[in-house]
């Protein structure tokens, strides 16, 4: 069995003359992807729209900041157990870089 990087791929593809392929989240779970965007849209979206609504006694604006920290930051928590899950059972051992819908959760 021949293992071989995303990076190598795309050389290799480059070389051959073909266009190179964009895949960004590479041999990387469905579950992590969306762990990781949920952690970083709580942090860098909600959080401060929370802080604004605060600061200038926006109700509104604080509210909708804090419900979207607490639905994306959920979101992460399950799909991090998930990803966890995964990790733990060897169910990545063997990933490869695929398309998104056809990559493992």
């Amino acid at each position: 069995m021949v293992v071989r990087s995303a990076v190598g791929e795309a050389k290799l593809a480059r070389r051959a003359g073909a266009k190179a392929i964009m895949d960004i989240p590479g041999a990387k779970p469905k579950s992590l992807i969306v762990f990781l965007a949920g952690l970083l849209a709580g942090l860098l979206v909600f959080l401060p729209l929370a802080f604004v609504g605060l600061s200038l006694e926006k109700i509104g604006m604080f509210l909708t900041g804090t419900a979207g920290i607490a639905v994306s930051w959920i979101t992460a928590a399950f799909m991090g157990f998930l990803f966890a899950a995964g990790l733990y059972t060897g169910r990545y051992k063997e990933i490869r870089s695929l398309p998104w819908r056809k990559q493992l959760w």
